[in-house]
């Protein structure tokens, strides 16, 4: 699928279905053509969606690059061999074979006269595009090279790879010639803005380095996602940077100030940004990666930042005592004192993400979901392991999140099945804690779930924009709250009128009756990844797609509002 996403509203503008999906793609340089490669090498033109060219080559290609002009392509194969393709009717211009290692990265230089090539062999090659003479070859200390960029005036060559640096080299040089170090994970992904001045570099947990090109100095450091960053690209003044990873979510940086600008995309699975409300202190607790802020919601205490370990990916509050829960990116679930914002442990059992975390106050027991794992682990503060393991919580599918039920002693996990054919196929799941017997309640994916104070009602988005407002125990649908284009990331009842908030990365926050009839949508003009209110009802804070919060007015919404 070929989507278009506005960069003045991080809205969608369309989208084109171009095909099958091949696992590389790789646009022109001036975003004209997209060339898609994988078992076949396909050449789409971008602006009407149509299918230029299309090959299949003897084997599979494992990497792929445009030519500065837009001329030519280049395909690394896994039997070791490299093919220069003439773009605009795929046919192979030269051949050259570097062993029969697959190759890992492939970049022309800014003339189109070098090729760089690395394979899984841990070799970095330079060859001649037009005579496909071997020029230069060199073994990497970072070992596996995962990516490659070249300056865009120098002959100059930057690679990338497992030993968290970046190495710059020089054709006549035998070893690197100087070190971008200072990344904890593998480097994932690298640019160098038009004019060379900027080098920007992602790694494998998430985080985004930007440096001065020419005297190797740190710019910016900074959480750009949850997983490993596998996009960068600068805008065609390097003012701007785009970044993209495994978490689904395009971001919009700022170069100057290394700040996000805009946020895009990212809807089912890659929306990280949540928020907690503390009822007590009146704080509300913002989650965005590695970077987790304390606000107090009453105006009168200032912001607190957490130094997060691996990136935040969701948090919940318990009151008593007054303690925050974080989960993140590497399993870990870490405990921290509210009111200093001290860290004081962290539980390690998960294997992958967390997803969700809920807490229950008459129990004192913490639910945490996580996510590809399946399972769902409950926790008491007194002990170092889970008291209790749900594997399989959502019937196969991953654990995308999870709450209590109250009064009913019910434990409610919705999941997504992500590999099934059919799109937006899971489970919402039932769990009793008398006799920890699972009932399916509905057989769609579910990306979000909120309940009621008392425990009667649920809500349950899906992956299609559509909430159901479910009657607990039982499961019954009681309504369906279709009223976003997106995927609704964000779910609360009203503390005091029962009242529905949902919002969505289609900028829209929409109030609905207790029975879920639309009462109001407003356009926040931006995209919404978490909501909570205030105790009083008063007032609604909203997590949103550039690591910001709003603080609105209940009543502003349309709460409160005969229909």
């Amino acid at each position: 699928m070929l989507r278009e996403w506005s960069l003045t509203t991080g809205r969608q503008r369309r989208q084109r279905y171009l095909g099958e999906v091949e696992p590389l793609w790789a646009f022109r340089p001036d975003g004209e053509r997209l060339a898609a490669a994988g078992q076949e090498l396909v050449v789409f033109d971008c602006l009407q969606g149509q299918e230029l060219a299309r090959v299949r080559p003897q084997e599979w290609i494992t990497a792929l690059a445009w030519s500065a002009d837009g001329k030519w392509l280049a395909t690394g194969h896994d039997d070791g061999r490299v093919c220069v393709w003439e773009s605009e009717h795929l046919r192979v211009w030269r051949q050259m074979r570097l062993g029969r290692e697959a190759i890992s990265a492939l970049a022309f230089s800014g003339d189109g006269e070098l090729l760089a090539v690395a394979d899984e062999a841990r070799r970095l090659v330079l060859y001649s595009r037009f005579a496909g003479d071997l020029l230069m070859q060199w073994h990497p200390p970072s070992g596996r090279v995962a990516a490659l960029v070249w300056h865009p005036h120098l002959t100059w060559l930057v690679s990338a790879g497992w030993d968290t640096h970046a190495h710059l080299w020089k054709p006549a040089e035998a070893e690197p010639v100087a070190l971008f170090n200072a990344h904890d994970e593998c480097v994932t992904a690298l640019a160098i803005s038009p004019d060379g001045s900027v080098l920007a570099t992602g790694d494998s947990a998430g985080c985004l380095r930007l440096w001065s090109f020419d005297n190797r100095r740190l710019l910016h450091e900074v959480a750009a996602g949850l997983g490993e960053l596998t996009l960068l690209a600068f805008d065609a003044l390097g003012h701007r940077l785009l970044s993209g990873g495994e978490e689904r979510r395009l971001l919009v940086w700022e170069v100057a100030s290394g700040k996000v600008v805009l946020g895009c995309g990212g809807g089912a699975a890659g929306a990280r940004i949540r928020l907690g409300w503390n009822e007590t202190e009146g704080l509300v607790a913002l989650a965005a990666g590695r970077r987790v802020c304390i606000f107090d919601g009453r105006g009168d205490r200032p912001a607190r930042q957490l130094d997060h370990p691996h990136g935040a990916t969701c948090l919940t509050w318990a009151e008593t005592p007054q303690l925050l829960f974080t989960g993140d990116a590497m399993g870990g679930i870490h405990r921290w004192a509210a009111d200093a914002a001290q860290w004081q442990g962290c539980w390690q059992e998960h294997r992958t993400a967390i997803t969700d975390l809920a807490w229950e106050p008459e129990t004192q027991r913490l639910a945490s979901a996580g996510g590809s794992d399946g399972y769902v682990y409950l926790w008491a503060l007194t002990q170092e392991s889970p008291i209790l393991l749900i594997p399989e919580a959502t019937s196969g599918a991953t654990t995308e999140t999870v709450r209590f039920v109250p009064q009913y002693g019910g434990l409610l996990v919705g999941g997504v099945d992500w590999l099934a054919e059919r799109q937006g196929a899971g489970a919402l799941v039932y769990w009793n804690r008398d006799d920890w017997a699972p009932r399916v309640l509905l057989r769609q994916g579910v990306l979000r779930l909120a309940v009621r104070h008392d425990g009667q009602y649920a809500l349950a988005a899906n992956l299609h924009g559509t909430v159901w407002l479910l009657e607990l125990p039982s499961g019954r649908i009681l309504a369906e709250l279709a009223g976003h284009s997106e995927p609704v990331l964000a779910l609360a009842f009203h503390p005091r009128t029962a009242e529905i908030l949902t919002a969505s990365e289609d900028h829209l926050v929409c109030v609905w009756s207790p029975s879920g009839s639309q009462l109001a949508a407003t356009d926040v003009e931006i995209s919404v990844h978490d909501a909570v209110f205030s105790a009083s009802g008063e007032y609604v804070f909203t997590a949103n797609g550039n690591q910001t919060v709003f603080q609105m007015e209940s009543s502003a919404l349309g709460f409160g509002k005969k229909s």
